[in-house]
């Protein structure tokens, strides 16, 4: 894995809500960085990989990558790992650089069609608007193909969620679940009983169209 300290060193612009430097470069090189990196390991291969019974090789895009933990874990397991981030910050300190780009706006995606076995986000969809939902959806079909599992920071969970500055588009997972029906896709809440959140496991949700698991 890319050095933490090379991605500490590095420098990127002010930001009024620190989103990279806090939660993730820093934290990586606590004590309990570590253990961070083993969490994302598991939710790879145990709440995204597993249920979604993927073969190795097969492709899988990280949407709101961040500094592209879940892309390293996917492509460290055999998978053909992509991240995109619209945080021109986070893609700078990416520990995948080149897995991870840089996009103005997820509803427009550099890839063929059907291009992706799956489409994953984790803690991204309550940071994007209302208004670019359903374009993003509609995007993220487009170079999937059919199958998606989304970790979102729903209402449920509380207060934590809700008042956190940098969600625009906190709702309850049941509003998630007919977001993704409006779109024609089947739900299933929660696939994988493996899944374990500290502030709550609401909001993992396995999406799926036109195929059975």
């Amino acid at each position: 894995m890319r050095s933490i300290k090379n991605a500490l060193d590095k420098r990127f612009d002010p930001m009024p809500y620190d989103y990279v430097g806090v939660y993730y470069i820093r934290h990586l090189a606590e004590w309990y960085g570590p253990f961070i990196k083993l969490y994302y390991q598991y939710i790879a291969r145990y709440c995204m990989i597993r249920p979604a019974k993927l073969k190795k090789g097969s492709k899988i895009l990280d949407v709101g990558c961040g500094i592209g933990m879940l892309v390293y874990c996917f492509n460290k397991l055999g998978y053909e790992a992509k991240g995109i981030d619209v945080n021109a910050n986070a893609i700078a300190c990416s520990l995948d650089p080149w897995n991870c780009i840089c996009v103005e706006q997820s509803s427009k995606l550099p890839f063929p069609d059907k291009y992706f076995d799956l489409v994953v986000s984790r803690e991204v969809l309550e940071h994007i608007l209302p208004s670019q939902i359903d374009e993003c959806i509609d995007e993220w079909e487009r170079v999937g193909n059919g199958l998606f599992i989304h970790i979102i920071a729903v209402s449920d969970r509380g207060k934590r969620v809700i008042n956190d500055p940098a969600h625009c588009n906190v709702q309850s997972e049941d509003w998630w679940v007919e977001k993704f029906r409006d779109h024609g896709y089947n739900v299933i809440k929660r696939p994988s009983k493996l899944y374990y959140y500290l502030y709550g496991n609401s909001g993992y949700l396995m999406v799926t169209k036109d195929r059975l698991l």
